[in-house]
C-alpha cells in the first residue's frame, strides 16, 4: 500500500517499474524534454498568466492537504483525459495540417507520450496503490468537470491577450 509520505524511488512491481523507466528513457533519448517541450511549457505558463498562477496555487493546496491516494486517482483521471485528446490527434492527422512541421512532430510525439503516461499511472494506481474504486470514480468526476473549465479559462485568456475580441473568441469556440 501507498504510505502517507510520497515515495522517492520507482514504484514497486517489475512491470510497473519497467514501464515507468522505459517511458522516461524514451523521453530523454528523443530529446524533446530538454528542448522544445520545455520551451513550449515556459511559453504556455507566460501566456496563461494569472489563470496558470491560480491553477498552480490550487495544485499546491491539493498536494498539501489531500492524501496521496486521492492525488494519484486525480492524476490518473487527468492522464486519461489527455490520452483521449492525444488519441484524437493521432486519429485525425488533418488537425495538424498547415502546422509548422517541427510543431506537428512535437504534437504527435507528445500524443504518444500521453498514452504511455496513462498506462503507467493506471498501473501504479491499480497494482501498487490499490486505490479504492469509488475514490477513482469521484476523482474522474471532479477532473471531468474542472479540467475543461481550467483549459477553457486559460485558452480564453491567451486568445484575449493575443488581441482576439469576445466575438472572435466566441466564434472560434462555436466552430
Amino acid at each position: 500500500p501507498v504510505r502517507q509520505r510520497r515515495r522517492r524511488g520507482p514504484p514497486g512491481g517489475a512491470e510497473v517499474r519497467g514501464g515507468g523507466v522505459g517511458c522516461v528513457r524514451r523521453a530523454l533519448v528523443d530529446g524533446f524534454r530538454g528542448g522544445q517541450l520545455q520551451v513550449a511549457g515556459q511559453l504556455q505558463h507566460q501566456a496563461g498568466g494569472p489563470r496558470v498562477v491560480r491553477l498552480k496555487r490550487r495544485l499546491a493546496f491539493v498536494r498539501k492537504h489531500l492524501p496521496p491516494k486521492v492525488q494519484l486517482a486525480a492524476t490518473v483521471s487527468v492522464e486519461h483525459l489527455t490520452a483521449i485528446m492525444a488519441d484524437a490527434i493521432l486519429q485525425n492527422p488533418d488537425w495538424l495540417r498547415g502546422a509548422d512541421p517541427s510543431m506537428a512532430r512535437l504534437w504527435r510525439w507528445h500524443a504518444l507520450e500521453e498514452s504511455e503516461h496513462k498506462a503507467v499511472a493506471f498501473d501504479v494506481m491499480t497494482k501498487v496503490a490499490k486505490v479504492w474504486y469509488p475514490r477513482r470514480i469521484l476523482a474522474m468526476i471532479e477532473v471531468s468537470i474542472s479540467f475543461p473549465i481550467h483549459t477553457f479559462l486559460i485558452l480564453n485568456y491567451m486568445l484575449k491577450k493575443d488581441g482576439f475580441g469576445l466575438f472572435q473568441r466566441t466564434k472560434m469556440w462555436a466552430s
